[in-house]
């Protein structure tokens, strides 16, 4: 049973292709929410991008202006399918592992029907 942390990506950005975990520096939010996850020792760690979807800390990302919270409804069900989806190819195991989400309910909400109940941990930081 692997111990999952789940950040949420920011609007601030830096202006170049970074790595994801320095692409969101410049928010305090992230910078909050990166250090608590870290605090807890988890077996992997990913950013919640609403462009990206399921995003590791390394991966490399240019700059976009997109934002999960000015989705529709059929949007976001197909948003949370690609973060399912990837979760699978990452070998995460939803019946299985913990997920600790530091977001903001934007990002938990579509993905609350994939994971069961019992293996969600809301460790919200709360801007």
């Amino acid at each position: 049973m692997a111990k999952v942390v789940l950040l949420s990506c920011t609007q601030a950005k830096l202006n170049k292709l970074s790595k994801a975990q320095d692409l969101y520096s410049p928010s305090p939010f992230f910078q909050t929410t990166k250090t608590i996850g870290e605090s807890l020792k988890p077996d992997k760690t990913y950013i919640l991008s609403s462009k990206h979807h399921l995003v590791p800390l390394d991966k490399l990302l240019e700059p976009y202006d997109m934002a999960l919270k000015d989705f529709n409804k059929f949007q976001k069900k197909q948003w949370a399918e690609i973060v399912i989806s990837q979760m699978n190819g990452e070998g995460i195991i939803l019946e299985y592992d913990t997920f600790i989400f530091l977001t903001d309910n934007e990002y938990i909400k579509p993905l609350e029907k994939y994971i069961p109940e019992k293996n969600i941990k809301y460790l919200q930081y709360i801007k």
